[in-house]
Parts: structure tokens; C-alpha cells; sequence
């Protein structure tokens, strides 16, 4: 366990800490953005998909979704498909608040999340670790494969945590 300045608990990984730490001086610019799994291939979202539906990665043939990030503030990232949706009815990537812990398309304001903190990785080649804030669980993306939805589970530090975000 480590703490930050105030005392409290921050994190349950090492690693987690040092990113932390390194976020808390870096923000990521606001802009269209393409997100993919170095392994299992871009997110996808289909077009005129429910709010509810489930994020997927690793569509066989699918054309990658192309996502607008917008700095929230504190390194919190709100991420909504630029396309496929009008503009007062776009639902933002979130997660719901129960056990099952999928990523989906959901109504902004609601009790789900729909802020991320997003994380240089530390291990390298350019990835980034996407996760709910701290205060909210830290809870990351985590991909299960091909064809799959991403689901959200605690920091282990293993590749299927890791996250492409190409600016477009």
C-alpha cells in the first residue's frame, strides 16, 4: 500500500504509485483519438448502439471507433464516440457501480462512471493504462480478447491492461 501527501491511501500496486505520481504533472491533449489493444486490435462501438451496450475490442474486420477525449480536470478524461450518435443524446464510455464491472456506453450524469484517469504506462512501448479515478474504485480496463467486451478489474500489471491511443 503506499500514500500520498495527505495520508491516504492511493493505491494497491506499487507501479500504481509511481504513475500517480508521474499524472499528476501530465495531462493528455483534448482531440479525436483511435483506442486499441496492442494485442487484440482497436474498440469498436457500433453505430446507433444503446446506451448500455458494451464497449468491445478485437472485432474481426471492424473499423476502429474513433473516440473525442476531453480533459475534465484532476486527469480526468471523459471518452465519447465522435461518431454514430447526435450530439444531445451522446452517450460517454462509463461503467456501471455493480459487480460486473463492464465497460459501456452510458448517459452522462448518471450514477455510472463516466470519467477515466488515463496513465502513461511505465513499462514502455507507448501504452497507457485507462482506469476509473482512484477515489472510485481504480478499477482498469482489461482486455479478454478477440471479439470480446473489456471489463474492468484491479491493477495486476499484466499486457492485457495496456492500451494504445493513436491522435487522429
Amino acid at each position: 500500500m503506499a500514500y500520498g501527501l495527505s495520508g491516504a491511501a492511493v493505491v494497491d500496486h506499487p507501479l500504481s504509485y509511481v504513475l500517480y505520481l508521474y499524472n499528476l504533472f501530465s495531462t493528455m491533449e483534448d482531440g479525436l483519438y483511435e483506442i486499441s489493444h496492442p494485442h487484440f486490435g482497436p474498440i469498436f462501438i457500433p453505430t446507433g448502439a444503446p446506451k448500455g451496450f458494451p464497449v468491445q475490442t478485437g472485432i474481426h474486420g471492424a473499423i476502429a471507433s474513433t473516440i473525442s477525449i476531453k480533459n475534465q480536470g484532476n486527469n480526468r478524461y471523459s471518452l465519447t464516440p465522435a461518431t454514430a450518435f447526435p450530439v444531445p443524446d451522446r452517450p460517454a464510455i462509463g461503467a456501471t457501480n455493480d459487480v460486473a464491472r463492464v465497460v459501456i456506453l452510458a448517459a452522462p450524469g448518471t450514477a455510472e462512471y463516466t470519467e477515466w484517469e488515463i496513465d502513461l504506462n511505465e513499462g514502455g512501448a507507448e501504452t497507457y493504462l485507462i482506469h476509473t479515478p482512484r477515489d472510485s474504485g481504480n478499477k482498469y480496463w482489461n482486455a479478454l480478447g478477440e471479439d470480446s467486451q473489456i471489463e474492468l478489474q484491479n491493477f495486476d500489471g499484466n499486457p492485457f491492461q495496456e492500451w494504445k491511443l493513436k491522435k487522429l
